[in-house]
C-alpha cells in the first residue's frame, strides 16, 4: 500500500510513527554497524542501544498505531507488538537488570526483523 493509501486507512500520524520506527531501527543498526567489540567497550553507546529499545517500544504502543497493530499482526502474532512493548517496558522499569548480552540481540536479531515488517508495509 503506498504512503497516501496508509495515511488514508490510519491516518497521517500512524504513518508519521510507522517512518519513526524505522527511523530508530536504522539506528540501532548503525550501532550494530559499530561492531560487537565498540559495542561492549562503550558504556555510552550501550545506553543509547537501551534508549532505541525504550524509544521503539513507546512508538510501538501510542493509540495512532491502535487500528495498524490490529490490521498487520507483527510476524503474523497478535502478540507481536505487545512483545515489543512489553521489551521496552522492562528496559524501562528493570533498569538494573538490563543484560548487554540480552541488548546486543535484540539489536542485531530482533530490531531489524521490525524494520523490514515496517519497511515491507510502507513500501508499496
Amino acid at each position: 500500500m503506498s504512503r497516501d493509501g496508509l495515511a488514508r486507512r490510519f491516518g497521517e500520524a500512524a504513518v508519521d510513527e510507522l517512518e519513526r520506527i524505522l527511523g530508530l531501527c536504522e539506528e540501532a543498526a548503525e550501532i550494530v554497524t559499530r561492531g560487537r567489540a565498540a559495542f561492549d567497550a562503550d558504556r555510552i553507546l550501550r545506553r543509547a542501544a537501551e534508549a532505541i529499545i525504550m524509544h521503539l517500544g513507546e512508538s510501538v504502543a501510542r493509540p495512532r498505531l491502535e487500528a495498524f497493530r490490529e490490521a498487520h499482526p507483527f510476524l503474523g502474532d497478535p502478540r507481536g507488538w505487545q512483545i515489543v512493548k512489553d521489551t521496552a517496558n522492562f528496559y524501562d522499569h528493570q533498569y538494573a537488570a538490563v543484560d548487554p548480552e540480552q541488548t546486543w540481540r535484540i539489536l542485531e536479531r530482533d530490531i531489524p526483523t521490525v524494520a523490514d515488517f515496517v519497511r515491507s508495509v510502507l513500501t508499496p
